[in-house]
Order: C-alpha cells, then structure tokens, then sequence
C-alpha cells in the first residue's frame, strides 16, 4: 500500500498521468475499492501537493496539472465502478459440451470472469447437450462460454449450439479452446475468445453488441 501511495503521489508531483493511472490500476487488481482508493492514495497524494504548493517547492502550473492528473483518475475510478456494477449485474455460465474433457483453461476462464465481477455458473466438462438448455434456464444464464480443445469436439460444439440457438435463440455466446475457429464462431454469431487471458474482454464486448435475431 505504501509503495502505491509514494508512486501516486510521485506521479502527480511530476506530472505523469500514464504512471498515476499504472498505479491506480495496479491497487484495483489488488482488489481495492474506488472509496479505498480515494482514500489511501488519492488524497494523500493530493495533500502532498498542496503542502509543496504552499511551501514553494511546486509552481502554481504544476499544481493545477496535478489536480488534472487526479480528476482524469477519478474518471477512470468511476468507469471502473460502473463496469463492475454491470458485471455483477450478469451471470456467465461456463462448459465444455459432451466428449470434452478437457477444462482446466475453463477453469481458468471462470476464476478470471469472477475476479472481474461477473457471478458464474461452472459446469465444467462432458455435458449433455439437453443439459446446456436446461441449466440456461435454471441458473438464469446471460452469457454462455463453451470450450472445445479436442478436434473431434468441434462437431459436438456445433450441434450444442444449434440445439441451444432454438431454445435460446438471443442469449449471447462465447466459444473458446483450441478446437475452436473464427468460422464456427461467425456461424453462430458466437464470440470467440483467442485465449484465456482475453476471456473478460470477450465477454465484456457482448454488452455491445446488438441483440441476436
């Protein structure tokens, strides 16, 4: 925490947004919270300002760029509240179809899609294809992830989705795994995430796009 706080206010005493805002987001991934943040780094860093405005040491231009700095973070701490409002607002659930063993990257992709926000659902690997409506249905899924890893899962994917395209044609899906293609993905109108890491962004654009027909 101490060294968050002498990198912030460091950063505002010299005029350095990009490294304000590195240090800002390195106390969110630390799992602190925006009112935390105000006030274990932003208003200290702030103090410290004033009192080397006051004594001299700072110019009056390198305070007002300062406060810049620290209005531009506050934006960024604003956006981020909201992001995680809309997330917890939306539940993910995360399987591998009937024949896919295979799950330690959905694993994966569930403990980064929580640390993010979103509540999830794993139901991890091997289900029915019945299943996968049905549990839409019960856990009052918003989003589903799927992952195929196994050449021979790519057909059982398809056929998941066309049965989960009938009973759910609007829910939005994400597909992921090695197995998995760009071309699938567009059959479908599905997202497909490259690779694990970029699981939280996949899922964050779906709030984009435009409702399936």
């Amino acid at each position: 925490m101490l060294r968050l706080r002498r990198s912030f206010t460091r950063a505002l005493l010299v005029g350095d947004p990009e490294a304000a805002e590195r240090a800002v987001r390195e106390a969110m991934e630390r799992g602190m919270t925006p009112a935390e943040i105000d006030v274990e780094l932003i208003a200290p860093g702030l103090f410290m300002v004033g009192e080397k405005w006051a004594t001299g040491d700072i110019s009056v231009a390198d305070e007002h760029l300062a406060s810049e700095i620290a209005l531009r973070v506050l934006a960024l701490l604003r956006v981020a509240r909201r992001t995680r409002v809309r997330r917890r607002l939306r539940r993910v659930l995360l399987l591998a179809p009937e024949g896919e063993r295979h799950v330690i990257g959905l694993n994966m992709a569930c403990d980064l899609l929580q640390g993010a926000g979103y509540e999830t659902r794993l139901l991890g690997a091997d289900v029915p294809l019945t299943d996968i409506a049905v549990a839409v249905n019960r856990h009052a899924a918003d989003v589903v992830a799927m992952t195929a890893t196994m050449a021979n899962s790519v057909e059982r994917v398809d056929a998941a989705l066309d049965y989960l395209r009938h009973v759910h044609p609007r829910i939005p899906v994400v597909l992921g795994g090695g197995a998995i293609t760009f071309e699938l993905g567009a059959a479908w109108s599905a997202s497909v995430c490259p690779d694990v890491s970029s699981v939280v962004e996949s899922v964050d654009a779906l709030d984009h796009r435009a409702p399936l027909n």
